[in-house]
């Protein structure tokens, strides 16, 4: 009997410790899936800005230093599953493209147009993001305070030179579709920019003075095609105002 109760008591403390090592087990596995959920999350976040960075900026510094957060985003993932021939993959993707920023045999695309106001203001919005992130990566110590500075500057002068250009862009093809009041909007939208930066641009009064004149040219365009569609036909206007009376005198 007491062999029984013995062998009874040992399945039941075996059987708690399994139960609770199964549990610790399950709960780190719960962990670790949040964990990675989490960091994931953060690196497709990132990652878009990557991608809109690297093909519409012409500096390396900003993206490069946006690739070596995906870089340790990978690597913690990796570490976290390390199993996964994808994470490891990530790494060695990340790893050979700070590579060629090292090098200096990979340079971001430089695209600085855009074919809508909507994508011209979602772009805009993503370096805001941008400059956000590289002020958390100041707080973080991962640079410097007066790399923020210069960077942030960059991108700032980056926006600017970005949507000067693109409304420049607007005009030309609204202009091309005789469209001039959408083009007249998109040139006063340039100038305004110019005007209102706190930014030091070396041709900036130039530069306001060609859009004014511009601005004016396509006014008097504007101005003169609504006179002459406002304008009396000129056979109707040469007509006599009393025909009648006309036809009396002739009798």
């Amino acid at each position: 009997m007491g062999i029984i109760i013995g062998v009874l008591a040992f399945l039941l403390v075996g059987g708690g410790i399994f139960s609770g090592i199964l549990y610790s087990r399950q709960q780190a596995a719960a962990m670790r899936e949040r964990q990675l959920k989490a960091i994931s999350q953060k690196y497709e976040e990132l990652k878009k800005l990557y991608d809109i960075l690297f093909l519409t900026d012409d500096q390396p510094e900003v993206p490069a230093l946006l690739n070596k957060a995906l870089l340790g985003f990978a690597r913690d993932m990796r570490k976290l599953d390390p199993k996964s021939p994808e994470r490891h993959q990530l790494v060695e993707q990340h790893s050979h493209l700070d590579a060629g920023f090292s090098e200096g045999s990979l340079r971001p695309r430089g695209e600085r147009l855009v074919n809508s106001d909507n994508a011209l203001t979602s772009l805009l919005s993503s370096y805001a993001v941008i400059v956000q992130k590289l002020q958390r990566f100041k707080v973080r110590g991962m640079i410097a305070t007066h790399q923020y500075e210069e960077y942030a500057l960059h991108l700032r002068k980056l926006s600017l030179d970005t949507e000067v250009s693109s409304h420049l862009a607007f005009a030309e093809i609204m202009i091309g579709n005789s469209e001039r009041l959408k083009a007249e909007g998109h040139l006063k939208h340039a100038r305004e920019c110019l005007k209102k930066t706190s930014l030091e641009i070396p041709d900036k009064a130039e530069r306001i003075r060609e859009l004014t004149d511009r601005i004016k040219n396509l006014e008097n365009e504007i101005a003169q095609r609504r006179q002459a569609a406002a304008a009396p036909d000129s056979t109707s206007a040469d007509a006599p105002s009393n025909p009648s009376g006309n036809a009396a005198q002739n009798q």
